[in-house]
């Protein structure tokens, strides 16, 4: 259930970033940290135990770099790329950021 509302959320995501009229949707530095933060504080808050197969320590290392290297814009799959240096932390087969479809 955590896994296909965090699909859910990527998938929304990903899909306001990438316009209909061809054009690449640029995000901003802060705009993609303020997702990241909602995001982190939504799977918080709705995960049943988080370390049951996390070291939160090591997650919450995980955003605070990602956090730290955001700047610039971001195009979805450059959004993608950045966020999913999450994913190898996360260490489960329900949450994760997926790839963007175009």
């Amino acid at each position: 259930m955590i896994g296909f509302k965090i699909r859910s959320i990527v998938t929304i995501l990903c899909a306001a970033l990438l316009p209909s009229n061809g054009a690449i949707a640029q995000i901003s530095a802060g705009d993609l940290r303020t997702d990241v933060q909602v995001w982190r504080d939504w799977l918080e808050a709705t995960h049943p135990d988080v370390s049951y197969s996390v070291r939160v320590s090591h997650l919450e290392s995980a955003f605070d770099q990602v956090m730290g290297e955001i700047s610039g814009d971001y195009d979805a799959r450059r959004a993608w790329w950045e966020l999913a240096t999450i994913n190898p932390v996360l260490n489960d087969a329900h949450t994760g950021i997926r790839v963007p479809e175009e």
